[in-house]
C-alpha cells in the first residue's frame, strides 16, 4: 500500500509516493535543541537530554527535513564519545527506492540490516534521532473519519513513561536517513507488530559502537500510550 505525500520548494512541487511500513511521524525537536542535546551527550550521561516544549509542536513526515545527530566517525570503527564527536545534521527522511523513482522507504528493519540497501549505511553512518514522541497507527482499530465519516485506522502518540528523552537509532546517507526499528515490546505489541529502536541516553556509546545489535530487545523501555481523537470519535475493533 502507498501513501501520497506533497511537498513544496521555492518554485517546485514534488510528489512522492511513501512505502508505507509503520512509523511515519515523530514531533521533531529544533536545531538548536538538537544541538544542546549534542552537548549533553557528549558532556557524559543523562537521564533527562530534551529542554521544554516549544509553544508549537512540530511534526515530521517522510520526504520533509528534520534534524538528527550523526557521528564525526565511522561507526564500523567506534571512538570515544566526547567533545565533538557528534554532530547535529538536517537531513530528508527517507531513502529514495533503487527500483522505482519517486519512492520513499523511511524505516529500516534491524534484522534486515544485511539488505544491500541499508548494509552499509548500518555498518558505517548510524544516526541518532532525537523527538519528543512519535505517532503509529494501529493494525486492528478503527474510527470514523472526521472529514469523510469512513472508516479509518486509529492512530497512537508514544511518549516515554519516565517523560525523559526519546533518541531513535536511525541510519544516514548522503542528505538522507531512515529510522530502525525493532520487535514490538509490551507497550507497542497491542499497537503494531513494530516499534522504532527508542536509544537511552545511556546506551548511546553502545548504539555506535560494534555490538548495536544488542539493542534489538527494548522491553525494558516503557511507553506512554495515548490515542488520537477527533470530535466525535467513535472507536471499533477489527481491520479496514
Amino acid at each position: 500500500m502507498y501513501l501520497a505525500v506533497l511537498f513544496a520548494s521555492a518554485s517546485l512541487r514534488v510528489v512522492w509516493r511513501i512505502i508505507v511500513a509503520m512509523c511515519g511521524t515523530f514531533i521533531i525537536c529544533m536545531y538548536d535543541e538538537v544541538l544542546d542535546i549534542v552537548h549533553r551527550i557528549e558532556a557524559g550521561p543523562h537521564d533527562h537530554l530534551l529542554p521544554e516544549w516549544p509553544a508549537r509542536p512540530i511534526s515530521a513526515h517522510p520526504g520533509v527535513t528534520a534534524p538528527i545527530i550523526t557521528a564525526r566517525f565511522d561507526t564500523a570503527c567506534p571512538e570515544r564519545i566526547g567533545e565533538g564527536s557528534l554532530e547535529a545534521r538536517e537531513l530528508i527522511w527517507g531513502y529514495e527506492a533503487p527500483w522505482a523513482p519517486r519512492q520513499l522507504v523511511f524505516n529500516t528493519r534491524l534484522d534486515g540490516a544485511t539488505k544491500p540497501l541499508w548494509c552499509d549505511s548500518m555498518l558505517h553512518r548510524r544516526c541518532l534521532i532525537p523527538c519528543r514522541s512519535f505517532f503509529e497507527t494501529s493494525d486492528t482499530e478503527t474510527v470514523s473519519s472526521p472529514k469523510t465519516g469512513r472508516p479509518i485506522k486509529q492512530h497512537y502518540e508514544f511518549t516515554l513513561s519516565d517523560g525523559g528523552s526519546m533518541l531513535i537509532g536511525g541510519i544516514w546517507q548522503n542528505d538522507r536517513f531512515s529510522m530502525i526499528t525493532t520487535e514490538p515490546n509490551v507497550d507497542m505489541a497491542p499497537i503494531h507488530h513494530r516499534m522504532p529502536l527508542i536509544v537511552r541516553p545511556n546506551e548511546v556509546r553502545l548504539w555506535f559502537g560494534p555490538d548495536f545489535q544488542n539493542l534489538a530487545d527494548r522491553s525494558s523501555v516503557r511507553l506512554e500510550v495515548l490515542p488520537e481523537t477527533y470530535p466525535g470519535q467513535q472507536l471499533t475493533l477489527g481491520g479496514l
